[in-house]
């Protein structure tokens, strides 16, 4: 049974509706997670303060501080819109650490769970 869409969104190939569904738990909530993480304010219709926001930082010099400011930007916004997951481990690496990051830009590694259930994920930002 789904219970909630693919993101990136996409259109569907079955008869479930017009946009592809999800019936993994999983996945669901690393779609959810990676919205939130990604959105900037005021991009959500009706929920201005939903997002982390992150393009603020993106042209910042890249020091302890910034880092500060990125996972508690993360933290606070997690703990805000989805409360039921638990952060367990969340990690920033600046381009100049990793080649792979794209410059300007920074990765943000999460550890979160749901219940018993862990959830990683990587997040690149800008996106590439």
């Amino acid at each position: 049974m789904p219970i909630s869409v693919t993101f990136p969104l996409a259109l569907s190939t079955g008869s479930l509706g017009y946009l592809e569904p999800t019936d993994d738990v999983v996945e669901a909530l690393k779609s959810n997670v990676r919205a939130l993480v990604m959105t900037n304010l005021g991009e959500r219709v009706m929920h201005a303060d939903f997002g982390c926001n992150l393009r603020e930082f993106l042209f910042e010099p890249k020091t302890k501080s910034l880092r500060a400011a990125v996972a508690d930007r993360v933290r606070s916004q997690l703990a805000k819109w989805l409360p039921f997951l638990r952060l367990a481990g969340l990690y920033i690496t600046f381009s100049e650490e990793n080649p792979g990051v794209p410059d300007p830009g920074f990765q943000i590694e999460l550890q979160l769970t749901y219940g018993n259930i862990p959830i990683n994920l990587f997040l690149m930002f800008p996106t590439t």
